[in-house]
Parts: structure tokens; sequence; C-alpha cells
């Protein structure tokens, strides 16, 4: 039989890619502005993208909106 172990931390994960966009820092009301020099809606779904993998499929639409904005960018805040 196995002996159940309570209160033992898990390893954090080694290795993978750096966050690019600073979602894990971002706390409700914050944001952010990406200049883009090219296509501004390919930036925004890049941006999106990332969002999605951070908060997943559910949650990506109730967590972070995304706009373009008039100073040749795009906007991301964090709404909950």
């Amino acid at each position: 039989m196995f002996e159940l172990e309570k209160n033992v931390d898990m390893p954090r994960k080694r290795g993978g890619r750096p966050e690019k966009y600073p979602f894990s820092q971002m706390e409700p009301g914050d944001s952010f502005f990406i200049p883009c020099e090219g296509d501004c809606a390919e930036v925004s779904r890049r941006v999106w993208d990332a969002g999605y993998r951070r908060f997943g499929r559910a949650a990506i639409g109730t967590r972070v909106t995304i706009s373009q904005s008039g100073q040749r960018g795009v906007r991301v805040w964090r709404k909950d």
C-alpha cells in the first residue's frame, strides 16, 4: 500500500518559455500598451492567443479586453 502524505509542496515547473506579456503580474483594472507599426489586428490576435493559453478558453473573454488604440497600438486590460 502507498502512504498518503499531506502538505507536501509540489516542485515548480522548470524551463519553458518566459511569459511575453505580463498577464501573471496584472491585477484587475491594470492595463498595458503595445505599440504596433504594422498590422495592429495581427498584434491583437497574438495577445489574444497568449491570453487564451494563460487563462483558458472559457475565461479569456471574461478576464481580458483588447482594443486597438488611436495611438497606433493595442491596449490590453485585465477585467476581473
